[in-house]
């Protein structure tokens, strides 16, 4: 007659397979716990392999620093135009700004924190900054705080002001009210003016230049007294040439001299007296007259004076449009307010994290939750270990 064996209840609360009679030993709590402390060199060992884990994780982990702004918008009465409509400058505006893409992208690119967040695209750089940066609003008080955790205390300072920057510099931008339309209308003429003055400048100096006029007036008045200064001495150079005929030869030292010098004088003269065109000139010779004759002065005159006048035109109207712009400017920044700044970020001194002492008690935790999991599912799930199903088999085997 066959026998039936049943399947052995095991234990190892004692460290041994006990075969016998199922039962319902090991499943309450306290069953539980008798387990863990008989096998507690077991949980010793995963919590010094947690402790070692966690504790080279812990100091393998890089310092990070937080900088703090606080800030509060301008007043109650305060706000821009967008678009034709009034728009009150609250603090829920105000961090939506600074959420903003415009604000986001001069900050990526100004600290290159595409390179530094180690991203391909901009939108997980935007990503990537959102997570190091938090902005609350006190509702209560309006006070709006602006916080930036980065690896070097410096660069996060340094963000934390660029925030505020970049948020005065994108309400300026969409501000279309009346001031804002009068300084670009000033800003846009004043452009042009300025161009318009260098190409008059630049026609102006290629003409005086081009005909070595540099001040018709002064320039007149010296071609005039030294063609009489010549003038003068070539008179008196032909009347001592005339009185030495009476005296000396031809061919006499003295008269050579004088006659020599009575030609020389003379050409000097015709240089200065007679039209450009007519002038024969050796650009070969480094004392060669360069200066625009006495007949010609009057016909460089009028252009001169023309292209002169030109050009202080566009000065003077520079100098007028300079000062409206600069108004302009005043009365715009007077109709934007900008936020008020209640604690500027500060470099940090002190590091913000890691907390090297929470990061080694989680892997205490955690060493602990499965070396029990693993005691504890070892006994009481024996059809999951090789080694216990061998030893159910050989106790059924022996009837």
């Amino acid at each position: 007659m066959a026998s039936h064996s049943r399947p052995v209840q095991t234990s190892y609360v004692s460290g041994k397979v006990l075969p016998g009679e199922p039962s319902q030993a090991g499943s309450t709590p306290n069953d539980w716990l008798h387990l863990l402390w008989v096998r507690r060199s077991v949980l010793k060992s995963a919590v010094i392999c947690g402790v070692v884990i966690s504790g080279a994780t812990a100091f393998l982990l890089p310092n990070y620093y937080i900088s703090s702004a606080r800030i509060v918008p301008p007043g109650a009465s305060s706000a821009i135009v967008l678009g034709g409509h009034i728009i009150r400058l609250s603090p829920a505006l105000l961090v939506g700004v600074m959420y903003s893409t415009s604000v986001q992208d001069e900050i990526i690119d100004r600290f290159h924190l595409m390179e530094l967040y180690g991203t391909n695209l901009r939108e997980d750089a935007r990503h990537q900054l959102e997570d190091h940066t938090e902005i609350v609003e006190d509702l209560p008080s309006g006070i709006i705080t602006i916080s930036v955790t980065d690896r070097s205390p410096q660069r996060a300072s340094e963000m934390a002001r660029a925030y505020i920057t970049g948020l005065n510099r994108c309400l300026g931008r969409v501000n279309t009210s009346a001031a804002h339309k009068e300084r670009v209308f000033i800003e846009e003429r004043l452009r042009d003016t300025r161009q318009r003055l260098d190409e008059s400048a630049r026609k102006f100096s290629d003409f005086s230049s081009k005909n070595a006029v540099i001040n018709v007036t002064e320039q007149g008045k010296v071609l005039l007294e030294s063609a009489a200064h010549l003038q003068g001495q070539l008179i008196a150079a032909r009347s001592s040439l005339a009185g030495l005929e009476q005296i000396y030869t031809p061919g006499h030292a003295r008269m050579r001299s004088l006659r020599a010098r009575t030609m020389d004088l003379q050409q000097q003269l015709q240089a200065m007296t007679k039209v450009e065109g007519k002038r024969q000139v050796d650009v070969h010779k480094e004392d060669n007259f360069t200066y625009p004759s006495i007949q010609k002065l009057p016909l460089l005159a009028q252009k001169y004076f023309d292209l002169l006048r030109q050009k202080m035109v566009y000065e003077s109207v520079l100098g007028a449009l300079s000062q409206e712009y600069e108004r302009a400017k005043l009365e715009e920044a007077k109709g934007l307010p900008s936020v008020r700044v209640i604690d500027l970020p500060v470099v940090p001194e002190k590091r913000a994290g890691p907390l090297r002492i929470v990061v080694v008690l989680c892997g205490i935790l955690l060493s602990v939750l499965f070396g029990s999991a693993w005691i504890l599912a070892k006994n009481y799930f024996p059809a999951t270990w090789p080694a216990r199903r061998s030893i159910a088999v050989n106790h059924n085997s022996h009837p």
